[in-house]
C-alpha cells in the first residue's frame, strides 16, 4: 500500500488518527496486535497490510514520518500520544516568536518547533 497524508494544522490530529489506524491494521496483520476488525479483515482476505510508500505534506508529512518511524523501529503509534503532541505542536501561542523579540525573521519560532518535533520522535522511539 502507498499512503499520502495531506497537511494543514487543522487536519493534523485527524490525519494522526489515520496514521494510528493504519498502524493498528498493519500490526494486526502481523499478529502483533489483535484488533478484531483488522484481524478479521486480514484473515478473510488472506492478506496482510504492508505499507511500502509513505508521503505527506506539512503536518501530513510529520504524521507519515511518525508512522514510518513506528514501522521501522517496531513501535506502536499510540493515539493519545499523537493527539497530545499535536495539541502542543499546534499551539500557535507557544510557537510564535516572543513579542518582545525585535525584528524576528519569521512569525513562528522554527527552532522551538524543531526542538519539540525532535522530542516527539524521541518520545515515540
Amino acid at each position: 500500500m502507498a499512503i499520502a497524508l495531506n497537511g494543514g494544522v487543522s487536519l493534523a490530529v485527524w490525519m494522526g488518527g489515520c496514521a494510528v489506524e493504519l498502524d493498528r491494521a498493519r500490526r494486526a496483520s502481523e499478529k502483533q496486535e489483535s484488533k478484531r476488525i483488522y484481524d478479521s479483515l486480514c484473515h478473510c482476505l488472506g492478506r496482510r497490510l504492508v505499507i511500502d510508500v509513505l508521503t505527506g505534506t506539512s503536518a501530513g508529512g510529520i504524521n507519515g514520518a511518525l508512522l514510518g518511524a513506528a514501522i521501522a523501529k517496531d513501535r506502536r503509534l499510540d493515539p493519545g500520544f499523537i493527539r497530545k503532541r499535536w495539541i502542543e505542536l499546534g499551539d500557535l501561542s507557544e510557537m510564535l516568536h516572543d513579542s518582545t523579540k525585535e525584528s524576528p525573521t519569521a512569525l513562528m519560532n522554527g527552532e522551538k518547533f524543531h526542538k519539540e518535533l525532535l522530542k516527539t520522535f524521541e518520545g515515540l522511539l
